[in-house]
């Protein structure tokens, strides 16, 4: 038995290297059949192949084969779905955030969420055979101790969907009553970040904070999210100071770990408290050995459960390989033109001699 990904994006894609890419990389490793097949050149919410040549994939998958479809959920993927369940072969879908996409999550067999409140959204809409998977962090350091005059608190991300807004309320009541022997500092997109973020330095440099703040905010959006941005900051050796949200509070123990909270003073004096060398880095302990329970090690045998595949046919498939291959070189050659028609039309036209004389 065999897995095949349909990707909604590639590696620069957090969703898909999280619940894509680097579960198909463990499962390599560890000696099952897995290969993507779809992987976006960006974030699409539907398969870029042409629509006509989608249900041709029917004919490379056999029954005993398990095809996971990662987020995509437009009508060419519907298509190829009812394809596929006509040939009864097992489909998954992964999601992870709003709105739900029901129509993707009832015609597959099984359906994976990050977190307890994603998972409880669609079990409320009808959909039974649902699991919940936490997200794998995907980098451990162990923690640093704290270097110069001032301790560091850290923020990171992108700065899209209102995050970097997210921060004022930090920065006006929070921060100014503890910036004597604090800094702020921010990783991120932003144009006024601290540091622009790079996939390749990020991790160093929140290893070397003291504190990771997490904003945010209560709308539903936010509260389906899964923890990943708590565990990965765990697992670069940072406690989190956050707002409250269901997957945060299953991996924080307030005081422990980290905190959670929503008023501002006790922001203030969790802050205050890890100016305390030693409790800072025994706080900083607990955050690393807490994270280790979201290694890709020990959450992999519930994806081998979830996906039901095993270790019978290991081969991969050269015919979808090609396949593949074709259609994603015959997008790019398409998304070459079409840019080149685009340069073309905009550059000035000469006027004839006739009309420049007059």
């Amino acid at each position: 038995m065999r897995v095949f990904w349909f990707l909604c994006g590639n590696e620069a894609t957090p969703s898909s290297r999280i619940h894509g890419i680097k579960v198909h990389d463990k499962l390599l490793r560890m000696g099952y059949g897995s290969q993507i097949v779809h992987k976006a050149p960006r974030f699409m919410e539907d398969l870029y192949y042409p629509a006509w040549i989608v249900g041709l994939f029917r004919f490379f998958i056999s029954r005993n084969d398990t095809v996971v479809f990662q987020k995509v959920n437009g009508a060419r993927t519907v298509r190829l779905l009812r394809s596929l369940k006509s040939k009864g072969i097992r489909s998954v879908f992964i999601d992870c955030d709003l709105p739900l996409k029901k129509e993707m999550a009832l015609l597959c067999d099984v359906t994976i969420c990050p977190s307890v409140e994603l998972f409880n959204r669609y079990q409320e809409v009808g959909v039974s055979n649902v699991y919940c998977i936490p997200d794998a962090v995907e980098s451990f350091m162990p923690p640093t101790s704290s270097v110069g005059k001032k301790k560091t608190i850290l923020w990171f991300g992108k700065s899209g969907q209102g995050k970097w807004e997210g921060l004022e309320w930090f920065r006006q009541e929070v921060f100014p009553k503890v910036m004597d022997k604090w800094k702020f500092v921010t990783v991120s997109d932003h144009k006024d970040s601290t540091v622009k973020w790079e996939a390749s330095t990020a991790a160093e440099i929140v290893n070397k904070a003291d504190l990771v703040i997490i904003p945010v905010s209560q709308n539903d959006s936010d509260q389906v999210k899964s923890a990943n941005r708590c565990t990965q900051s765990m697992a670069l050796g940072v406690p989190v100071l956050c707002n409250y949200t269901g997957s945060y509070r299953e991996v924080i123990v307030d005081s422990h770990n980290g905190m959670i909270s929503s008023d501002k003073n006790e922001w203030i004096a969790f802050i205050r408290r890890m100016e305390d060398d030693q409790l800072l880095a025994t706080t900083k302990a607990n955050a690393f050995r807490t994270a280790e329970g979201f290694s890709m090690d020990n959450l992999v045998g519930q994806w081998i459960s979830s996906l039901k595949i095993d270790k019978g046919d290991t081969s991969p498939s050269y015919s979808i390989l090609l396949f593949a291959r074709l259609l994603a070189f015959q997008h790019s050659v398409k998304k070459f033109l079409s840019r080149l028609k685009k340069k073309v039309s905009a550059r000035p036209q000469i006027q004839p001699v006739n009309e420049r004389i007059k």
